[in-house]
């Protein structure tokens, strides 16, 4: 094994990816019980997704910590990665303060705005972009890897699936704006119609990057 550190740190990217599925899934399997107000149902998904997200979210950073110590392209995707969550927690403030600032106390019980406008659309699509980056020089390090070891075909398999996320994410960027001019006019056709293309499309990506970890893996323990 000529790269312990990168095969280590891929590993526990992989193993991070796996658990960030579990998570998507049960976060849309929640959206479409969600009809029925139940807050027991939401309940039961929050307390075990978040100390997986948590624990997903940890994964990526001690592996990128690992990786890049033989390639420098982790490094890169850690900074990036970096933005991402910094980017999710000021945007998830901005979003929460701007409705707390809304809230009309004249009714009772208070009426609480859902979020609207650039605080529902452009949050997420900025970290779709952050995190696609991250995953872009991650498939970097892994194609200058795989072309120190002689694996070409991985070095391929690597620059296919660069293309496939840039694609993957300008499309979810697309429905993220179709969704917010949809859902001004009826929010149940933008959960009808959107979400049957923003769901597949989450599931597929979740499901390539872990073929592509998988395959980065195996190269790198060899």
């Amino acid at each position: 094994m000529r790269f312990p550190k990168a095969y280590s740190g891929v590993k526990l990217l992989f193993i991070a990816e796996i658990l960030s599925l579990v998570v998507v899934t049960m976060a849309i399997c929640l959206t479409l019980v969600a009809l029925l107000p139940d807050m027991g149902v939401m309940a039961l998904w929050f307390l075990p997704a978040l100390p997986m997200s948590i624990a997903a979210v940890v994964l990526i950073f001690v592996g990128l910590s690992s990786a890049k110590a033989e390639e420098p392209k982790f490094k890169t995707a850690m900074i990036f990665m970096i933005c991402s969550l910094v980017s999710a927690f000021v945007m998830a403030f901005v979003m929460v303060f701007s409705m707390v600032l809304s809230i009309d106390f004249s009714v009772n019980p208070p009426a609480v705005p859902q979020p609207s406008g650039v605080f529902s659309v452009f949050p997420s699509i900025i970290g779709s972009i952050l995190s696609a980056c991250a995953f872009i020089f991650i498939a970097s390090g892994v194609i200058n890897l795989a072309e120190k070891l002689g694996d070409e075909a991985m070095a391929a398999a690597g620059r296919r699936f660069q293309r496939v996320y840039v694609v993957f994410t300008a499309l979810s960027a697309v429905v993220n704006i179709v969704s917010y001019f949809v859902r001004r006019g009826s929010p149940n056709a933008a959960f009808n119609y959107t979400s049957l293309i923003s769901f597949p499309l989450t599931l597929a990506l979740a499901v390539i990057t872990i073929v592509f970890l998988g395959r980065a893996k195996n190269m790198l323990a060899r």
